[in-house]
């Protein structure tokens, strides 16, 4: 067939022309692979405490090397809290973000699903939230300048719950002269144990103002919670206006009660029977002033007991043949001094001289009653 040379240059040109076009839109023309689809997610962190901590979970969407944007990403979610949004376009960045939250009592491994609905079969890829609480054996840290008397915690147990495996640490970061693990850290310092995830917390001081104890825990190197403790401790006694004076007649002499309220250095009550002693101590006499000359007065015992603290109180009595002579108590109160001499109080052990000191006072004894000043 003829044709004219025109003719026949423009036809060559038209079929090239498709036939590169055509390479273009299969990738197999020219014996190409597609470049390949890829769908990841993942969250950040990937470890939360379990009390409405949040996670932000990122799916990321590329086609070879390059990002794909205005793809509808679903989320969906296993296992403990919630996630909110549950669809999102991917960005210029191929990137679609949700945010996961955790539940205010659920623990464990929490499973985030997200699907690409646009892209032809609709993929899916997981990532995975692990949520932990902590749990203590004992309410609260109390501290009785080493005593460990019954019905109070000097020592307690934290329990790290949500995995029973990885690498589980410990540390404190504030407060390290208050409390310390009882593995031994007596600085500020990392106490890692793996795979345990239990650590025993030990009182060593008592708090200067509330929550002054931080204490760290990480998992598999994440930082999951920074948590605080108030270590108390007894503080001071506070009279009893509502008992005080309290004086009564005991054969031929008196018996004086003087009446407390133990409190923190919060000025809280202490929350149950504790035990409490005395001490003699100098100044400003030891063991005995005298202040009337020559008495006979014998220096009583010191004693230690349990006690209430919402009413502990000093029994200060005696009856007997002295010089002078002890009286009942008159009406009004007589004025005759006696003897006086140094008192501590501490609370934390029975025995005199342990535990924390609460008060130092003057016992004075008159000839019909005894009072503290």
């Amino acid at each position: 067939m003829r044709v004219e040379m025109r003719t026949r240059l423009g036809l060559v040109s038209t079929v090239v022309a498709t036939a590169l076009f055509l390479a273009g839109i299969t990738g197999g023309a020219l014996g190409c692979d597609p470049p390949p689809y890829s769908l990841v997610v993942g969250a950040d962190p990937p470890a939360l405490y379990h009390d409405g901590r949040t996670s932000t979970v990122t799916a990321h969407v590329t086609i070879g090397d390059l990002p794909v944007e205005g793809h509808s990403i679903g989320f969906s979610l296993g296992g403990p809290g919630s996630i909110y949004p549950t669809t999102g376009n991917t960005d210029s960045w191929g990137n679609a973000t949700t945010t996961y939250t955790s539940a205010n009592d659920g623990t464990g491994t929490a499973t985030i699903t997200a699907t690409d609905w646009t892209q032809e079969g609709h993929p899916s890829a997981q990532c995975t939230v692990t949520v932990f609480k902590i749990t203590k054996n004992q309410e609260q840290l109390w501290w009785f300048n080493g005593e460990t008397p019954d019905g109070y915690a000097t020592e307690y147990t934290l329990t790290a719950i949500g995995s029973s495996t990885g690498s589980f640490s410990w540390g404190i970061s504030q407060g390290f002269e208050k409390a310390g693990f009882v593995s031994g850290a007596n600085v500020v310092q990392t106490v890692t144990i793996p795979n345990s995830n239990t650590v025993n917390m030990r009182s060593k001081g008592a708090s200067e103002a509330v929550n002054d104890v931080h204490f760290d825990f990480w998992w598999n190197s994440i930082h999951v919670i920074t948590l605080t403790e108030t270590v108390r401790a007894p503080h001071h006694l506070d009279a009893r206006s509502d008992l005080n004076p309290d004086d009564h007649a005991y054969y031929n002499g008196y018996i004086s009660y003087i009446h407390y309220r133990i409190k923190d250095q919060f000025a809280e009550q202490l929350p149950s029977t504790v035990p409490a002693n005395e001490a003699w101590i100098d100044p400003p006499h030891y063991p005995d002033g005298e202040d009337w000359v020559g008495e006979t007065w014998p220096l009583p015992q010191v004693e230690g007991s349990p006690v209430s603290p919402a009413d502990m109180y000093d029994r200060i009595w005696i009856s007997g043949v002295y010089y002078p002579s002890v009286q009942n108590p008159e009406a009004p109160l007589g004025d005759e001094k006696v003897d006086h001499w140094g008192q501590r109080w501490r609370v934390g052990s029975s025995t005199s001289g342990y535990g924390v000191q609460v008060k130092d006072d003057i016992l004075q004894r008159y000839r019909d009653h005894g009072v503290h000043r």
